[in-house]
């Protein structure tokens, strides 16, 4: 059980940390996001273990998708119009509304 509490966390460190090298810089750059600065977030944070599960949970679940978007080209997104939203205002969207 002790094994599975410390291997957690440092996976989730480990995998955050490898698809953050991954990517490639014009991604980074098409989202103005910073590379350096997460990868010395992710590997700060699997050094003090709480911080670290919440960094890499932050980049898994929040800016891994926006890389991933931006690397297929899909690069038109606002908040809360993600997969699952259920509705936006994107430029292919029916809704009513603006000037």
């Amino acid at each position: 059980m002790v094994l599975l509490a410390c291997s957690v966390p440092l996976a989730l460190s480990g995998w955050a940390m490898l698809d953050t090298a991954h990517r490639p810089e014009w991604v980074w750059a098409l989202t103005g996001r910073r590379r350096v600065a997460w990868l010395a977030a992710i590997l700060f944070g699997a050094v003090v273990v709480p911080v670290g599960v919440l960094v890499s949970s932050i980049y898994l679940l929040r800016v891994r998708p926006e890389l991933a978007d931006a690397e297929t080209g899909r690069l038109w997104r606002e908040p809360g119009t993600g997969p699952g939203s259920g509705s936006g205002s994107g430029p292919n969207s029916s809704g009513g509304g603006g000037p």
